[in-house]
Parts: C-alpha cells; structure tokens; sequence
C-alpha cells in the first residue's frame, strides 16, 4: 500500500539544486531547498514589495494630490484680496468725503 504524503512530509522534503559549468560540467553551486524555505522566501519577497509600494504611495500621493494644500493657498489668497478690498473701499470713501467736503466749502462760497 502506498504511503500518505502530509503536509509537513510535503513541505520539508528536500530537493538538491546544481549549478554547473557549461563547459566541463564541473559543480559551480550546490543547495539543499524545500517548499517550505521558498513560501518563506516568497513572502518575505511579498511583505517587502508591499511596504515599498505603500511607502512609495505615500511619497506619491503627497506630492501629486495637494489639493488640500492647494485649497488653503487659494482661501488665503482670496482673504487677503477681500483685506485690500475693504481697505480700499474705506479709502474711497474717505476721499468721497473730502471731495464733498471741499466742494460744500467751494459752493457755500
């Protein structure tokens, strides 16, 4: 009867990985790996590229969306022309004034 494979028989089960020379097939690298070394590896790989990714978002969205930032420049822009405004409005006035006063004085004359 064959025997069972389980899942800790799957994933520490060794395979032999050799490197060799294409010339004179003489053995350049040889290493012991098993499902288990490469789904870590795999999601060690995973975890690294989503942290970048995340961190390169971030850097992203801060530079190309300000839309924020941008929105307070305009409403501190717009409240300073509102500033000028008004003082130039009061200026007018004053000047109005002046220029009724003066002619009230030239008239009365």
């Amino acid at each position: 009867m064959k025997k069972r494979r389980t899942l800790y028989d799957w994933l520490t089960t060794d395979f032999h990985v050799i490197i060799r020379n294409d010339d004179n097939f003489a053995l350049k690298r040889d290493f012991r790996i098993n499902y288990a070394k490469i789904i870590v590896f795999m999601a060690g790989v995973f975890i690294a590229i989503s942290i970048t990714n995340f961190y390169l978002y971030s850097i992203a969205h801060q530079y190309l969306s300000n839309e924020g930032l941008k929105e307070k420049k305009y409403q501190l822009k717009l409240m300073q022309i509102h500033a000028q405004i008004d003082t130039l409005n009061l200026e007018i006035a004053k000047k109005d004034s002046f220029i009724k006063d003066i002619q009230r004085i030239v008239v009365s004359d």
